[in-house]
């Protein structure tokens, strides 16, 4: 059997396509007129392919056709785009890679097209007046695009960090010119205005490396308790700001860290001196799921955990925040926003309160706006194109995809291992819903078997499959 036929590194799809319906020109013709005949739409890869083999009936043909580069962009194909004459294709040929065409069905000429493009002709199947109006409101979820190095096998995604921390190691390595970029990102930290570790006197990285011994040996003097406004005007007289620490222990460290750093990079020691670095003060979450509350919220229409855990992880956030904040030695106080939909009828919620502080923090609240809809496109398939202000250029391939969260409330969710934090008062409780032999308003049946572990999960067979049908209760939540 002949195997699947696959794009030449080389090539993108712009440039391979046109050979690809040169290949079999009678049945893309086919095919194509199939596409176009509804009229404008949005097809799906599993529409495209019911309508290649309604169009190509002999076996033999569409085997020719399966087995070509047509039939391999195509099964790439996510979604495409159909505004008679034109088709416009996104295909994803491996992960992380997304490149978009045009192609006129009359003539079969392909052209590649940017995303912008693509979702402007996407746009214009639903509403062409706001596709086509130049002053329409475009967010741009993008990173700014720094001069930093993108990863680029697949495998990689997601190890920004490492990437990152060896990158910076080389790129310091060798002359102080080579550090020069360091100093310029240095000397631009500030806050509100106000300098942050370095002012313009260490404007040399010679100076800065001059200056750091000196002030490691002014620091050393002090206890390591020391606050750091007992000796903060000795260290602003060498050229240094705020930041650094709150103690005289911990502003020797990252003093130390910069030093090494500068004379002898090493990826490790890169990485924890910016996880030191004040340069993160605000924080904005984009959740417009459901009906965003904090409370009578859960069981509302797409409304649940996703709720439950982004506020957990706002006060998780702000705890990190505010801790590092404090050992830095700053005074600064963060802010978080979570921006969600703004809901008129909120049934007794308060999902229609333009600002809301959330529980447990202290500089965090939700932001309500008009948002047309859901973004889930597991659940409504379409509900992209109701985002008209959205530009999806995100790339996963940034190496800033790997950071993980503080995540949820600690005290609530623990390693096992730590018994002392188990919430025990609850024990007699809960046997009492799972093991009484009676119905009450609370629960239905019991558990009959106490030797058999309880798995709580939503995905029927998984624990049949670990465990054994018989050796497993499966219990399933209802939201």
């Amino acid at each position: 059997m002949a195997s699947q036929p696959v794009l030449k590194r080389s090539e993108t799809i712009a440039e391979s396509m046109p050979d690809a319906l040169m290949q079999s020109r009678y049945h893309t013709k086919k095919c194509f007129s199939r596409f176009l005949a509804p009229g404008k739409r949005l097809m799906k890869r599993q529409h495209l392919m019911d309508e290649v083999d309604e169009s190509i009936q002999d076996q033999n043909e569409r085997q020719k056709v399966l087995g070509g580069l047509l039939f391999y962009i195509l099964s790439c194909t996510q979604e495409a785009a159909v505004i008679p004459p034109f088709l416009a294709f996104a295909v994803r040929p491996n992960p992380g890679f997304w490149e978009y065409v045009k192609v006129n069905a009359e003539d079969l000429s392909v052209d590649g097209i940017s995303v912008s493009e693509y979702l402007q002709f996407k746009e214009m199947i639903f509403d062409e007046k706001w596709a086509n109006n130049e002053n329409a409101l475009e967010v741009d979820f993008g990173a700014m695009d720094f001069s930093t190095p993108r990863l680029t096998l697949s495998s990689s995604i997601g190890n920004g960090v490492n990437c990152m921390s060896k990158f910076m190691s080389l790129k310091l390595s060798g002359s102080s010119e080579a550090a020069k970029p360091l100093l310029d990102y240095l000397l631009a930290l500030n806050h509100q205005g106000e300098n942050l570790m370095i002012n313009q006197t260490l404007d040399t990285v010679a100076k800065l490396q001059e200056a750091l011994i000196v002030a490691e040996v002014v620091v050393s003097a002090f206890p390591k308790d020391t606050p750091y406004q007992d000796f903060q005007q000795r260290l602003r007289e060498l050229g240094f700001e705020t930041g650094w620490g709150d103690t005289a222990e911990r502003v020797k460290e990252t003093m130390r860290l910069l030093s090494e750093s500068l004379q002898a990079p090493d990826p490790m020691k890169v990485q924890l001196l910016f996880s030191r670095i004040p340069n993160t003060f605000n924080i904005v979450i984009f959740s417009p799921h459901g009906y965003f509350g904090q409370s009578d919220v859960l069981g509302l229409p797409d409304t649940g955990g996703q709720v439950v855990y982004i506020l957990d992880q706002v006060r998780a956030l702000e705890e990190e925040l505010l801790l590092k904040i404090k050992h830095q030695g700053l005074g600064v106080k963060p802010r978080i926003l979570v921006v969600t939909r703004l809901i008129s009828n909120a049934g007794g919620t308060k999902c229609n309160q333009e600002v809301e502080p959330i529980f447990g923090t202290k500089h965090s609240h939700i932001v309500r706006g008009t948002i047309a809809h859901a973004l889930e496109k597991t659940k409504y398939e379409d509900s992209d194109v109701k985002w008209k202000e959205l530009m999806p250029s995100i790339n996963v391939f940034d190496p800033k995809f790997n950071i993980a969260s503080p995540g949820a409330d600690q005290s609530v969710y623990f390693p096992y291992t730590e018994k002392q934090k188990r919430l025990t008062s609850f024990h007699p409780a809960i046997e009492e819903l799972l093991y009484r032999n009676e119905d009450n308003h609370e629960h239905i049946g019991y558990l009959a078997d106490r030797k058999k572990p309880i798995i709580f999960y939503g995905k029927t067979g998984y624990g049949e499959k670990h465990y054994g049908a018989d050796r497993v209760v499966r219990i399933e939540i209802q939201s």
